[in-house]
């Protein structure tokens, strides 16, 4: 003979377990704005800036000029060490797979038609 013993939960019990409930997801939704803000402070979002094209090859001829080149003929270019960018004129769309600088102002791309 099997004995099959069911055991009622007191209401307290019921109400006790949805508050712990509801201040664990108050105290994590807290941490998780906290962290957010925190993230906010030291980080910034800087791509797509200049812009949003995939770059394939970039070539710096010193520690501070710079050139980049990728999709859609995209090239662009640094004088402070890639802290900021500015977008040049290349003149097709074709993708620019690589570029090669020996100086801050010349330098070959490559792409393929």
């Amino acid at each position: 003979m099997i004995t099959i013993f069911h055991v009622k939960q007191h209401p307290f019990n019921k109400k006790l377990k949805q508050k712990q409930i509801f201040l664990s997801a108050l105290i994590l939704l807290h941490f998780a704005l906290i962290g957010e803000l925190k993230a906010q402070e030291s980080w910034f979002w800087q791509n797509p800036n200049p812009q949003g094209n995939t770059l394939r090859g970039v070539s710096f001829s010193d520690n501070y000029n710079g050139t980049a080149v990728g999709d859609f003929g995209t090239i662009i270019r640094t004088s402070d060490g890639g802290n900021s960018w500015v977008i040049q004129q290349s003149g097709t769309l074709e993708t620019l797979f690589d570029v090669s600088f020996s100086d801050a102002n010349k330098g070959p791309a490559r792409y393929e038609s």
